[in-house]
């Protein structure tokens, strides 16, 4: 007589497997350089680092991270795959240029999942969290006057994730990455010999005075008006 399927399980409950085998026991060291990589290339383009339609190489990118090409290709072809990048009949990628129509779109698309975060954070601000925005402000101001794009974007960067962060919700601050990482090349148009357009540190000052204020809806209000303008 054939064991039921209890039995079997009875027998063989006292068997202790690890779950996933080997797997889950085994680092994958070149997985955590691939990583590494893919995460320093977002970081860069959403910092503006990169321009719209500027084509990079694999080899070239191994040499400036000083490693071998098999982790560099592997973090491209990530980057493809979510159409940040865009792959070239020569094999070489680039950072494919948007349309005014798509710019729009990412921009709308940034300015509502970012009101929903600042809301969401607002409540959640404490007073050395406060400071720390204001101190993104003094280093974004200090990169204006001194005429620096690349320190301004990453400090403004800083700023806004520092803020969104404490939303508590990975999914919606993935949301909003992936808008910056789309819109990070074409940060650096809004720079010219005067600086960036806009008065751009009032608005972030105006940020933190609002979500220093917590009156509810003025904190994630003063956002919202500025978020349109996709900087």
């Amino acid at each position: 007589m054939a064991a039921s399927r209890s039995d079997t399980l009875a027998k063989t409950s006292g068997h202790k497997r690890p779950i996933g085998g080997k797997r889950t026991q085994t680092p994958l060291v070149r997985q955590t350089l691939q990583d590494q990589l893919y995460r320093r290339l977002r970081d860069a383009l959403a910092d503006g680092d990169f321009q719209p339609g500027e084509t990079v190489t694999i080899r070239a990118l191994a040499e400036q991270f000083e490693t071998s090409t098999m982790p560099v290709r592997d973090a491209l072809r990530r980057l493809v795959s979510e159409s940040t990048m865009e792959l070239l009949p020569n094999r070489s990628v680039r950072v494919p240029p948007l349309s005014a129509a798509r710019l729009v779109e990412l921009c709308r698309i940034r300015g509502a999942l970012e009101r929903l975060a600042t809301e969401l954070a607002a409540p959640r601000l404490a007073p050395q969290q406060v400071l720390r925005l204001e101190r993104a402000c003094d280093e974004m101001e200090a990169a204006l006057e001194a005429q620096a794009p690349g320190r301004y974007l990453r400090h403004h960067r800083a700023f806004h994730f520092g803020l969104y962060k404490l939303a508590e919700s990975p999914l919606l601050l993935s949301m909003i990455e992936n808008t910056w990482v789309q819109l990070g090349p074409y940060l650096h148009l809004l720079f010219d010999r005067s600086g960036l357009p806009g008065s751009p540190e009032v608005h972030h000052r105006e940020i933190v005075a609002a979500l220093r204020a917590r009156d509810g809806e003025g904190a994630p209000g003063r956002p919202e008006r500025s978020n349109s303008r996709c900087r």
